[in-house]
């Protein structure tokens, strides 16, 4: 069904909303929440986030779409968009392969970040300062399928009239990607929600090191009973990830803990079988 869905009174300053349809899920975040603003959202098969109050707001976006005869995921974040007052934004996957990023109101700018993701390799793009003109509609299309240079094309429809009026092809971003390592030499201590997620069975969490040390990655149930390691060794600096395996969990939701150099965070995942 669709749904309209407003957080008011927050008692936290990070936002996070979750949706799903069939194969794909969505989610919105943002920081820098306060007690008196509101977050209003729209579900209909897409997500659309409108900002009522006259603060700008920097947004995140993220969609993943599934392959439900492999373990294939396609991954779009869409970060670093601001909404003026009244300003809406609505992504929507017009089919498995391709993201709408539909525009109402100012002009804004964007970060992308692609990821494609099998049981045997991965892929990774980012573009910065992606310019979005005010009611306007950027049609995502990457090349899923070619692993060694993933790019991305963007078809423009300005006024969104549903004509194409513009194609912009974006380069990637990311240089000296590795097995192991991540993209860049990482400047701080970051450790990245997990994907997908919420997740069945398994679930990729990323961190990243900007010194060698000692690092350990636990995983918690919500009342606080560790039940998984999933490092526990010295690294190099770098950008890193693991897949976490539930097959002996039961849904519900779950922390995982990343402590490195007097470094230590935490964040929420929740498993669904």
């Amino acid at each position: 069904d669709n749904y309209s869905v407003e957080l008011s009174n927050l008692t936290n300053d990070k936002v996070n909303t979750y949706f799903f349809n069939g194969n794909k899920s969505f989610e919105y975040e943002r920081n820098g929440a306060t007690q008196t603003q509101t977050d209003r959202m729209f579900f209909d098969g897409g997500v659309s986030v409108s900002n009522p109050d006259n603060e700008q707001k920097s947004i995140k976006l993220q969609n993943i779409i599934s392959d439900e005869s492999s373990v294939d995921d396609k991954l779009f974040l869409i970060s670093s968009l601001e909404l003026a007052e009244n300003d809406s934004v609505k992504i929507i996957n017009p089919d498995d392969n391709k993201l709408d990023l539909i525009s109402y109101g100012t002009e804004k700018n964007y970060q992308i970040g692609l990821e494609y993701v099998t049981d045997v390799i991965s892929s990774r793009f980012f573009h910065d300062n992606i310019n979005l003109t005010e009611n306007t509609t950027h049609k995502l299309v990457p090349n899923w399928g070619d692993f060694a240079d993933l790019m991305l094309t963007i078809y423009v429809d300005e006024g969104n009239d549903g004509t194409i009026d513009d194609t912009l092809q974006l380069d990637n971003q990311l240089t000296g990607v590795n097995e192991e390592q991540g993209s860049l030499i990482p400047q701080e201590y970051r450790l990245d929600q997990n994907y997908p997620n919420p997740f069945n069975n398994t679930t990729v969490i990323r961190y990243s090191l900007p010194k060698e040390g000692l690092v350990t990655l636990k995983v918690y149930s919500i009342i606080g009973e560790e039940v998984a390691t999933l490092v526990n060794e010295t690294k190099q600096t770098g950008n890193y990830e693991v897949t976490f395996n539930s097959d002996n969990l039961t849904s519900g939701v779950y922390l995982y803990k990343l402590t490195s150099g007097g470094f230590t965070q935490t964040k929420k995942m929740i498993l669904l079988k």
